[in-house]
């Protein structure tokens, strides 16, 4: 999950894809045949960027002219979850809505929502009952709280700061 914009997200994203590709080359003969690569950009942000307008963004290579997809081969899919328009489980119309919804949501759940439509959903708590975690898992799972308290923190000290200095440099230019 990526907690905060960065001036490059789009390339990191690119660079991450192309390495999944071009690993799949093989030494010797090889017809280059490629396994498709799907790269998923779950934000929890919204992007400044103008290519990023929309909660779901999906990118292929496609030919400019003719608009045809070129290959099916690499995908880019960038999920901007403050955009996500479902707030309740009732608004939820399909499995994706219901993935979204959970993964956005996660921490709020006493039980986990739509177990009874998808049985994959109780499998997922299953898989996510911390009382089940060795304490080796647990004490990596604290450690992970923690560090996403401390960005947190971090990011809302400096959102302040940032206020503070530009009303500081408002008032002096009057």
């Amino acid at each position: 999950m990526q907690k905060k914009e960065q001036e490059y997200f789009a390339d990191r994203a690119l660079y991450y894809t192309a390495r999944a590709i071009v690993q799949q080359g093989i030494r010797g003969i090889w017809d280059y045949h490629l396994a498709p690569v799907y790269t998923v950009c779950f934000m929890d942000f919204v992007s400044n960027s103008p290519m990023l307008k929309e909660f779901r963004t999906d990118l292929v290579l496609t030919d400019l002219q003719t608009r045809q997809r070129v290959s099916d081969r690499m995908r880019i899919v960038y999920l901007q979850l403050p955009l996500f328009d479902k707030h309740t489980e009732a608004e939820c119309m399909d499995i994706f809505d219901c993935w979204i919804y959970i993964v956005k949501n996660m921490n709020m759940f006493e039980q986990m929502p739509f177990s009874e439509k998808y049985p994959v959903f109780r499998k997922l708590a299953e898989i996510g009952d911390l009382r089940k975690l060795s304490r080796e898992e647990l004490e990596l799972y604290d450690e992970d709280i923690k560090n996403m308290r401390d960005i947190y923190a971090t990011r809302k000290f400096d959102e302040k700061k940032g206020m503070e200095i530009g009303m500081a440099k408002g008032m002096a230019k009057g």
